[in-house]
């Protein structure tokens, strides 16, 4: 398969990647911000719960205190008597009554201030009560420590009063915020009650599990009502809340286990990494199928325009059935012949108009020399009719004109058929530094020029036809040491003629400077053309035969003028003829 057929199936595949991914992530963003809105809703609901939970635990206690109330004065006259007159047999009577009322605390105070009866600190009895329970406003629940014996838990306290005739005394009864009042608040959750900065001294059944030290150093450091993430023994992370309690030193911690979410996001993870495996497979397994049903015909096409640019007029298109590029491969088949007949058609007008040009300039080069063998011919039988003793003298000089007018003719189509059945290069493997060295060398011994040689050295063997190349070297190299020998013979001295080689990209570089007059306007803008030339004695054949020979080797051929003075000619010829592109190399020149 083609480099583009993987590189397409390479593209889909990243593109399901992408899209994969993208979507896996919007939907794990999605899903994980509503469910931390969930789970910071659900601290938030625990919160309210919490201030519910104290109002209703106040109006419970409330109640228990006023069935404390009634049950004295319905059925328990006598025992209500006795603790109004402070007799000993009182002394039991919170102990029984407290736990039929469902409290955790209950003492009751004489009017005096006295205790009467403990239900929690039975050595209290006779002793005065407590000053904090004193001060408590009558029939409003409050936060405080029990009254009892091993002290230190916190509750929910209320003083009633009970009167009977012209006599008082108060209830003073207290609900524990114990491990029941954390279980109600949290339910699924976890809540802890923590005592200042100290340890939790009371545990949801759900609380275990949380790192205390975490929670005591989040609780210095939370601001008020402050969310924060914490990670618990197992490794389950939760998200958690103070909740202050009112007039003690005490906070209630509320966490929401974030597990099921971590769990969900999880499998979430996994689902999409497999669908997006499974999608990316599937997507490279199109794009290949795409690839191999689009490319085959695209490689047709392309197989045919190389032929259509290497002259392959017979190419025929291969047929796709039942394809989309079916109209195309047909229009292009239409312009391929369309192309090749116009081709046809130009390759014929200019073979007329080359061959019309041809005929025009060998008739003026042919010509120029009839004219004097002509007028030499006439002057001969003229002499002969009317002057024979001159005809000898006259015969002589006539036959000199006569045979230096045949031989420039005779050199005229010796070029002529030359530049015309010039055949196809036969290539072989040749070194090209000695042979242009060979070819210096025939220029070397020209006292009014030096040659300097300026060889890399590095050029590898190269398929080229010697002969023809030798030709073309021939033609440039002696062009430059005539216009070098000009300037020479007019006094300048010795002339340094530079010829050098090099390795640029895939081509091999052939340099041939001089330091002669340089090309003209016209001379640089017709100088590959046939018959043009600026010398007296020349053909114009050299230089067009050179560029044919050149070009027909695969190469680029280039003149210039030099800054310093002279001309430039450089010759490029390709390493491998198939890996060099002439155009990216003449623009490259420009």
């Amino acid at each position: 398969m083609s480099k583009s057929t993987y590189r397409l199936a390479f593209q889909l595949f990243m593109l399901a990647l992408l899209v994969t991914a993208a979507s896996a992530l919007t939907a794990h963003f999605l899903v994980r911000r509503t469910f931390e809105r969930q789970l910071r809703g659900e601290l938030e609901s625990m919160v309210a719960g919490a201030d519910l939970a104290l109002v209703d635990a106040g109006r419970e206690l409330a109640l228990s205190l006023g069935e404390i109330e009634e049950h004295l004065k319905e059925r328990e006259p006598r025992l209500l008597e006795l603790l109004m007159h402070g007799g000993a047999e009182s002394e039991e009577a919170a102990a029984l009554i407290m736990p039929l009322a469902g409290l955790d605390a209950l003492e009751i105070i004489g009017g005096e201030g006295s205790v009467l009866s403990s239900g929690g600190w039975p050595e209290r009895v006779g002793l005065p009560a407590e000053r904090s329970l004193l001060a408590l406003p009558p029939d409003e629940p409050l936060l405080g420590t029990l009254p009892e014996v091993r002290g230190g838990r916190l509750g929910l306290l209320m003083k009633h009063e009970l009167r009977l005739g012209s006599r008082a005394l108060w209830l003073v009864g207290g609900r524990a915020i114990d491990e029941r009042f954390l279980d109600r608040l949290a339910g699924r959750e976890a809540a802890l009650l923590v005592r200042g900065a100290g340890e939790a001294i009371v545990l949801s059944k759900n609380a275990s599990r949380l790192d205390m030290r975490d929670v005591r150093k989040r609780l210095g450091s939370a601001a008020a009502g402050e969310i924060w993430r914490m990670q618990d023994a197992d490794g389950s992370r939760w998200e958690a809340r103070a909740y202050p309690l009112p007039g003690v030193d005490a906070t209630i911690v509320l966490a929401a286990d974030r597990g099921g979410l971590d769990r969900l996001l999880e499998r979430m993870r996994n689902a999409f990494i497999l669908l997006g495996a499974i999608v990316c497979l599937l997507a490279a397994l199109a794009g290949f199928w795409m690839a191999r049903s689009i490319s085959r015909p695209v490689a047709d096409l392309v197989r045919a325009f190389d032929a259509m640019a290497a002259g392959e007029a017979d190419y025929t298109f291969p047929h796709s059935r039942e394809h989309e590029l079916q109209e195309l491969i047909a229009s292009v088949s239409r312009l391929h012949r369309a192309l090749d007949l116009q081709r046809r058609r130009s390759v014929a007008a200019e073979r007329v108009a080359a061959w019309s040009d041809v005929a025009r300039l060998v008739a003026h080069e042919v010509k120029n020399p009839l004219a004097p063998i002509r007028l030499t011919a006439e002057n001969l039988l003229r002499a002969k009719r009317e002057a024979p003793e001159r005809f000898d003298d006259l015969f002589r000089d006539g036959m000199a004109t006569i045979m230096e007018e045949v031989e420039q003719l005779r050199r005229l189509v010796a070029e002529f058929s030359e530049f015309a059945r010039l055949p196809q290069p036969d290539r072989r493997p040749t070194e090209l530094e000695p042979l242009l060295d060979g070819i210096v060398e025939l220029y070397a011994a020209d006292t009014g020029i030096r040659i300097e040689r300026r060889y890399t050295g590095g050029i590898p063997v190269i398929d080229l036809d010697a002969g023809q190349i030798s030709m073309a070297f021939k033609n440039v190299l002696g062009n430059a040491v005539e216009a070098s020998r000009e300037l020479a013979g007019e006094g300048q001295g010795p002339l340094e003629l530079v010829v050098s080689t090099a390795l640029e990209g895939k081509m091999a570089r052939i340099e041939i400077a001089d330091q002669g007059p340089g090309f003209s306007a016209e001379a640089g803008r017709r100088l590959y053309e046939p018959y043009f030339t600026t010398k007296s004695e020349g053909t114009g054949l050299g230089m067009a035969l050179t560029s044919r020979i050149i070009i027909e080797h695969g190469g680029l051929i280039t003149a210039e003028n030099r800054a310093g003075g002279g001309a430039r000619v450089s010759i490029f010829l390709p390493l491998k003829a198939t890996e060099v592109d002439l155009n990216e190399l003449r623009a490259d020149r420009r």
